[in-house]
């Protein structure tokens, strides 16, 4: 967490933090039940929600972190994650990213779950 994240939540302030979809991911800077299975550079994880939202789907795949100004689900279900995963690197439409903080899929990944739901 950032030094000036940990000062904020230490006394006790800190901006709401919405979600896409509204209300699928609690307002929440960490969570016990969310349980992380990607790290990013400077602490941004990707995680399965099972404390989702009341919008929200138990099993979700959801973004946190200390700087993170939105939660998104990226994907209903682990498994739907790892079909969106498998269906961009087929069509060379992303490639993994093992250095900084580029998660080029996330990007994606919002974008496809917005066309979906048009």
């Amino acid at each position: 967490m950032s030094h000036l994240g940990r000062l904020l939540v230490t006394e006790g302030y800190r901006e709401p933090i919405p979600s896409y979809p509204a209300l699928a991911v609690k307002d929440l800077v960490h969570c016990g039940r969310w349980i992380p299975f990607a790290t990013g550079y400077g602490g941004a994880q990707l995680a399965v929600d099972l404390d989702p939202g009341s919008h929200g789907t138990r099993g979700q795949v959801i973004n946190f972190g200390p700087d993170d100004l939105c939660h998104f689900v990226l994907a209903r279900s682990f498994g739907e994650f790892l079909s969106l995963v498998h269906y961009k690197y087929q069509r060379k439409q992303w490639h993994p990213n093992f250095e900084g903080e580029d998660w080029s899929l996330h990007d994606e990944m919002v974008r496809t779950h917005r066309e979906s739901e048009a």
